[in-house]
């Protein structure tokens, strides 16, 4: 991790990994990104407990054809050459998310069933429980489990070892939603210290007790994903001091924290990171300025060039996104990420006003 934020404006564009199958695609994505004026840029790199790199621990990805073709490796050489910074960018405890199962017998979904975390209800083994966009059912990891937190360093030391990244970028690095977390490794924890199961807290009778109750047990819940923060953090300081580590987040601290227990104004406070990318990816300006008056009432001011504000282009105009792109030149942050280079890249024309702003 970097000593001290850069001063640096950063302005970054995430890649998601269909646009890293070939050279062809991954040279017209950092070819495109120098051009209009990005200079870092977030790879996708696995995206469903898989690789989108030459790994010995983690499944191969999907979309890839060619059995012997490393994107990271060659889109490291071609980024640096175009003088660009390059993230690889991790999902992290999102692990599957299709109605079929993966081909790949090694991939964590089906090698540590164990390890998928369960709602309240304890339905996340047996049924879908709530559907992403594509249609498939998202699944979850829990990082209270014993193995996780050492399975993905592994698979952070194998990254760190092979490829020359200038920075790590996580992505789901929180719980699925409020009603989960409740997978008995991490329920064992508040039944050892308060002798109940945390399903149960509305039953003890007194409201004081249970509000007392349902704060620890949120806590217990946000502690789990902060330790393992901890313990990543640790890991990128130790090996590869200078390769930059950034999250990205929930926009609004509080509904991060309390609804998706990702508590990342602490790990701003504890030094863990050395950006957070809040995604505001609000179609609305109203909405997108009340996410970032959110993250002035919520976090110091001090930590404002340890953020790169997120903004998407999917949802929107052209002259949508400029306007909000143009309210950050009144901010204090490091930079900003634009979400994605997928969709953008048959639009890059009629995003011309945009871009005008990008390289200003």
């Amino acid at each position: 991790m970097a000593e001290e934020p850069s001063s640096e404006d950063i302005r970054s564009l995430w890649v998601v990994r269909y646009s890293m199958v070939s050279q062809e695609s991954i040279d017209l994505a950092l070819e495109t990104a120098s051009e209009l004026g990005f200079n870092h840029v977030f790879l996708q790199v696995r995206g469903r407990g898989d690789a989108y790199y030459s790994s010995q621990i983690v499944p191969r990805g999907r979309f890839l054809v060619d059995p012997d073709f490393d994107p990271l490796s060659y889109a490291v050489e071609k980024g640096h050459s175009l003088g660009l910074k390059v993230h690889a960018w991790l999902n992290m405890f999102l692990i599957w998310s299709s109605p079929e199962l993966p081909k790949d017998t090694t991939h964590l979904f089906l090698a540590h069933p164990d390890w998928l975390d369960e709602s309240r209800s304890g339905q996340q083994n047996v049924e879908p429980n709530f559907v992403n966009g594509s249609g498939g059912v998202t699944r979850f990891i829990s990082p209270s489990v014993k193995g996780v937190t050492d399975h993905f360093i592994s698979v952070l030391t194998e990254i760190l070892d092979t490829y020359d990244v200038d920075g790590i970028h996580l992505d789901y690095v929180r719980l699925a939603d409020l009603d989960y977390g409740y997978h008995s490794d991490c329920e064992s924890r508040f039944i050892l210290k308060y002798g109940l199961r945390p399903d149960n807290i509305n039953s003890v009778g007194n409201r004081e007790e249970i509000e007392f109750l349902q704060f620890e047990w949120d806590q217990i819940r946000r502690e789990s994903v902060t330790d393992f923060m901890r313990q990543y953090s640790e890991v990128i300081i130790a090996q590869k001091p200078d390769c930059i580590l950034s999250v990205a987040v929930k926009p609004n601290p509080s509904v991060a924290k309390n609804r998706y227990f990702q508590e990342w104004d602490l790990w701003l406070t504890e030094g863990l990171v050395d950006y957070v990318v809040p995604m505001n990816y609000e179609k609305e300006l109203t909405g997108f300025l009340n996410n970032t008056s959110s993250i002035e009432e919520n976090v110091q001011r001090k930590y404002n060039r340890s953020i790169i504000m997120g903004l998407a282009v999917y949802n929107q105009s052209p002259e949508s996104a400029s306007e909000k792109l143009e309210s950050l030149t009144r901010r204090e942050y490091a930079g900003f990420s634009v979400f994605s280079w997928n969709a953008l890249k048959d639009s890059v024309e009629s995003f011309a006003p945009f871009f005008k702003l990008v390289k200003r």
